[in-house]
C-alpha cells in the first residue's frame, strides 16, 4: 500500500471520526429535548402507546437482518421515553 493510499485511508477514517461526533452530540440534544416533550405532555398513554408500536414495528421490519447494537440502542430509547411517559417497561421492547 502506497503512502497515498494509507493518507486517504486515513483521513477517510477521520472524516467518519468527525461526521459520527457530530451525529452523537446531535443525537443526545434531540433525546433530552423529546424526552422532555414528552414528560410534560398530557397525552402520555396515547405517546407510550405509539412508542411501543414505533418499537415493534421497527424489530419486524430489521428481523434477520444484521443489527448488531440495535436491539440494545432501541431498548434503552424506548425505556427513557416510557419512563418520561411514566410508564416505564417492565421487559424491554416487547412490554406492550
Amino acid at each position: 500500500m502506497s503512502r497515498d493510499q494509507i493518507q486517504q485511508l486515513t483521513d477517510a477514517v477521520a472524516a467518519l471520526q468527525e461526521g459520527f461526533q457530530h451525529f452523537a452530540a446531535q443525537q443526545l440534544v434531540y433525546q433530552a429535548a423529546v424526552t422532555e416533550l414528552v414528560r410534560l405532555n398530557p397525552s402520555k398513554p396515547a405517546i407510550a402507546a405509539v412508542l411501543r408500536n414505533s418499537v415493534h414495528e421497527a424489530l419486524a421490519q430489521t428481523a434477520g437482518q444484521p443489527r448488531q447494537g440495535f436491539d440494545a440502542a432501541i431498548t434503552l430509547a424506548l425505556a427513557s421515553l416510557l419512563e418520561a411517559a411514566g410508564q416505564p417497561p417492565q421487559h424491554g421492547p416487547d412490554d406492550a
